[in-house]
Protein backbone atom coordinates (compact mmCIF):
# COMPACT_ATOMS: atom_id res chain seq x y z
CA UNK A 1 0.00 0.00 0.00
CA UNK A 2 1.70 3.34 -1.47
CA UNK A 3 -1.33 5.44 -0.23
CA UNK A 4 0.40 9.30 0.00
CA UNK A 5 3.75 8.21 -0.60
CA UNK A 6 6.14 10.60 -1.56
CA UNK A 7 7.61 9.34 -4.95
CA UNK A 8 8.52 12.62 -6.40
CA UNK A 9 11.58 12.08 -8.90
CA UNK A 10 11.45 8.31 -8.06
CA UNK A 11 13.00 6.38 -11.00
CA UNK A 12 10.23 3.56 -11.05
CA UNK A 13 10.61 2.41 -14.95
CA UNK A 14 9.90 -0.97 -15.50
CA UNK A 15 8.39 -1.03 -11.80
CA UNK A 16 5.39 -4.18 -11.83
CA UNK A 17 2.58 -1.83 -9.87
CA UNK A 18 -0.55 -3.87 -10.87
CA UNK A 19 -2.80 -3.18 -8.41
CA UNK A 20 -0.70 -1.16 -6.12
CA UNK A 21 -2.68 1.50 -4.19
CA UNK A 22 -1.38 5.10 -4.90
CA UNK A 23 -4.16 7.25 -3.69
CA UNK A 24 -3.06 10.45 -2.94
CA UNK A 25 0.71 9.80 -3.86
CA UNK A 26 2.79 12.65 -4.94
CA UNK A 27 4.69 10.83 -8.45
CA UNK A 28 5.68 14.50 -9.68
CA UNK A 29 8.61 13.99 -12.50
CA UNK A 30 8.75 10.50 -11.75
CA UNK A 31 9.81 8.20 -14.11
CA UNK A 32 7.31 5.54 -14.80
CA UNK A 33 8.45 4.69 -18.26
CA UNK A 34 7.70 0.89 -19.35
CA UNK A 35 5.76 0.63 -15.93
CA UNK A 36 3.23 -1.93 -15.28
CA UNK A 37 0.49 0.33 -13.98
CA UNK A 38 -2.67 -2.44 -14.66
CA UNK A 39 -5.48 -2.18 -12.37
CA UNK A 40 -3.36 0.10 -10.44
CA UNK A 41 -5.13 3.16 -7.78
CA UNK A 42 -3.93 6.36 -9.12
CA UNK A 43 -7.25 8.39 -7.64
CA UNK A 44 -6.10 12.41 -6.20
CA UNK A 45 -2.10 11.26 -7.20
CA UNK A 46 -0.24 14.05 -8.20
CA UNK A 47 1.49 13.20 -11.70
CA UNK A 48 2.80 16.56 -13.36
CA UNK A 49 6.24 16.20 -15.22
CA UNK A 50 6.09 12.46 -14.52
CA UNK A 51 7.48 10.46 -17.65
CA UNK A 52 4.81 7.54 -18.42
CA UNK A 53 5.95 7.48 -22.07
CA UNK A 54 4.71 4.23 -23.47
CA UNK A 55 2.83 3.23 -20.14
CA UNK A 56 -0.56 1.05 -20.72
CA UNK A 57 -3.34 3.04 -19.10
CA UNK A 58 -5.48 1.64 -21.12
CA UNK A 59 -9.55 2.08 -18.94
CA UNK A 60 -7.60 3.55 -16.12
CA UNK A 61 -9.64 6.41 -14.30
CA UNK A 62 -7.56 9.25 -14.16
CA UNK A 63 -10.79 11.59 -13.49
CA UNK A 64 -9.59 15.05 -12.20
CA UNK A 65 -5.86 14.17 -11.99
CA UNK A 66 -2.86 16.61 -12.49
CA UNK A 67 -0.81 15.05 -15.63
CA UNK A 68 0.09 19.25 -17.05
CA UNK A 69 3.61 18.54 -18.13
CA UNK A 70 3.70 14.81 -18.22
CA UNK A 71 5.37 12.79 -20.90
CA UNK A 72 2.58 10.43 -22.18
CA UNK A 73 4.59 9.65 -25.76
CA UNK A 74 3.26 6.64 -27.31
CA UNK A 75 0.65 5.83 -24.18
CA UNK A 76 -2.45 3.16 -24.12
CA UNK A 77 -5.03 5.38 -22.64
CA UNK A 78 -7.60 3.69 -24.72
CA UNK A 79 -10.93 4.10 -23.16
CA UNK A 80 -9.44 5.69 -19.98
CA UNK A 81 -11.29 8.41 -18.01
CA UNK A 82 -9.53 11.70 -17.90
CA UNK A 83 -12.70 13.51 -17.27
CA UNK A 84 -11.66 17.01 -15.95
CA UNK A 85 -7.79 15.91 -15.56
CA UNK A 86 -5.63 18.71 -16.03
CA UNK A 87 -3.37 18.18 -18.66
CA UNK A 88 -1.91 21.55 -19.85
CA UNK A 89 1.59 21.64 -21.78
CA UNK A 90 1.33 17.54 -21.78
CA UNK A 91 3.22 15.74 -24.77
CA UNK A 92 0.87 13.34 -25.94
CA UNK A 93 2.73 12.79 -28.98
CA UNK A 94 1.51 9.30 -30.37
CA UNK A 95 -0.60 8.12 -27.91
CA UNK A 96 -3.48 6.08 -28.10
CA UNK A 97 -7.05 7.92 -27.08
CA UNK A 98 -9.34 5.69 -28.97
CA UNK A 99 -12.95 5.94 -26.88
CA UNK A 100 -11.40 8.24 -24.10
CA UNK A 101 -13.53 10.06 -22.24
CA UNK A 102 -11.77 13.66 -22.03
CA UNK A 103 -14.69 15.81 -21.10
CA UNK A 104 -13.93 19.47 -19.67
CA UNK A 105 -10.49 18.04 -19.65
CA UNK A 106 -7.87 21.08 -19.42
CA UNK A 107 -5.35 20.30 -22.69
CA UNK A 108 -4.22 23.96 -23.20
CA UNK A 109 -0.74 23.70 -24.82
CA UNK A 110 -0.81 20.12 -24.97
CA UNK A 111 1.03 18.15 -27.61
CA UNK A 112 -0.82 15.71 -29.37
CA UNK A 113 0.45 15.32 -32.84
CA UNK A 114 -0.02 11.64 -34.15
CA UNK A 115 -2.56 11.10 -31.58
CA UNK A 116 -5.45 8.66 -32.14
CA UNK A 117 -8.35 10.10 -30.66
CA UNK A 118 -10.91 8.17 -32.32
CA UNK A 119 -14.52 8.41 -30.90
CA UNK A 120 -12.97 10.14 -27.67
CA UNK A 121 -14.90 12.61 -26.04
CA UNK A 122 -13.96 15.77 -25.87
CA UNK A 123 -17.02 17.90 -25.31
CA UNK A 124 -16.40 21.26 -23.14
CA UNK A 125 -12.54 20.14 -23.27
CA UNK A 126 -10.30 23.49 -23.64
CA UNK A 127 -7.64 22.73 -26.27
CA UNK A 128 -6.40 26.12 -26.40
CA UNK A 129 -2.97 26.15 -28.04
CA UNK A 130 -3.21 22.61 -28.46
CA UNK A 131 -1.36 21.00 -31.20
CA UNK A 132 -2.98 18.42 -33.02
CA UNK A 133 -1.53 17.82 -36.71
CA UNK A 134 -1.85 14.20 -38.13
CA UNK A 135 -4.36 13.64 -35.25
CA UNK A 136 -6.79 10.69 -35.90
CA UNK A 137 -10.15 12.41 -34.50
CA UNK A 138 -12.31 10.37 -36.24
CA UNK A 139 -15.84 10.33 -34.61
CA UNK A 140 -14.68 12.59 -31.98
CA UNK A 141 -17.14 14.61 -29.67
CA UNK A 142 -15.90 17.71 -29.81
CA UNK A 143 -19.56 19.66 -28.70
CA UNK A 144 -18.46 23.28 -27.30
CA UNK A 145 -14.63 22.43 -27.03
CA UNK A 146 -12.10 25.18 -26.83
CA UNK A 147 -9.67 24.87 -29.62
CA UNK A 148 -8.46 28.83 -30.05
CA UNK A 149 -5.11 29.30 -31.45
CA UNK A 150 -4.93 25.05 -31.94
CA UNK A 151 -3.02 23.36 -34.97
CA UNK A 152 -5.23 20.83 -36.66
CA UNK A 153 -3.06 20.65 -39.85
CA UNK A 154 -3.76 17.17 -41.79
CA UNK A 155 -5.44 15.94 -39.28
CA UNK A 156 -8.09 13.18 -39.63
CA UNK A 157 -12.02 15.10 -38.69
CA UNK A 158 -13.93 12.34 -40.39
CA UNK A 159 -17.39 12.51 -38.78
CA UNK A 160 -16.13 14.80 -36.05
CA UNK A 161 -18.82 16.67 -33.95
CA UNK A 162 -18.29 20.77 -33.87
CA UNK A 163 -21.26 21.79 -32.26
CA UNK A 164 -20.62 25.13 -30.55
CA UNK A 165 -16.78 24.24 -30.44
CA UNK A 166 -14.79 27.42 -30.63
CA UNK A 167 -12.66 27.54 -33.86
CA UNK A 168 -11.17 30.87 -33.51
CA UNK A 169 -7.40 30.94 -35.32
CA UNK A 170 -7.61 27.54 -35.69
CA UNK A 171 -4.96 26.20 -38.48
CA UNK A 172 -6.74 23.92 -40.63
CA UNK A 173 -4.44 23.66 -43.70
CA UNK A 174 -5.21 20.15 -45.18
CA UNK A 175 -7.86 19.05 -43.16
CA UNK A 176 -10.99 17.69 -45.63
CA UNK A 177 -14.43 19.62 -43.83
CA UNK A 178 -16.76 17.12 -45.57
CA UNK A 179 -18.59 14.91 -42.96
CA UNK A 180 -18.11 17.52 -40.22
CA UNK A 181 -21.05 18.95 -38.01
CA UNK A 182 -20.80 22.57 -37.33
Amino acid sequence: DLTGANLSGANLSGANLTIANLTIANLTIANLTGADLTGVNLESANLSGADLSGVDLSGADLAYEDLSKANLTGANLTGANLTNAKLTNANLTGANLTSANLETANLTGAKLTNANLTSADLEAANLTGAKLSSADLTSADLTSANLTGADLTSANLTSVNLTSANLTDVDLDGVDLDGVTR
